[in-house]
């Protein structure tokens, strides 16, 4: 699972490997181009402006700003992963895969 709580995941580490940091670089552009659009509704989130990779990952005139989340919520609260799995589930999909990847184990 992504993001679990290791060492290559802190915020200091400089001997991550290189799909790690890829992830977390990805991960950072996200968050510094969504933020204010997702403080809008998830009001629980901490706002941290004096975080210092911010500025490097933000899209001047591309991130989404606070009155945003209007145009975004029903695409971000479409579909759950839940009923994603339920989706592929119903269309047959989802065992195909199981199958798939139990027969490479």
């Amino acid at each position: 699972p992504s993001m679990e709580p290791l060492e290559d995941y802190e915020e200091d580490c400089t001997t991550a490997p290189d799909d790690i940091q890829r992830e977390i670089e990805e991960n950072r552009r996200a968050w510094a181009n969504c933020k204010d659009a997702l403080l809008e509704h998830f009001t629980s989130m901490a706002d941290d402006r004096d975080i210092e990779w911010l500025d490097k990952f933000k899209r001047e005139g591309g991130a989404l700003k606070a009155e945003d989340f209007a145009s975004i919520r029903d695409e971000l609260f479409a579909v759950t992963p839940l009923e994603s799995l339920d989706m592929l589930d119903a269309a047959g999909v989802l065992g195909d895969l199981d199958q798939g990847l139990c027969q490479r184990c």
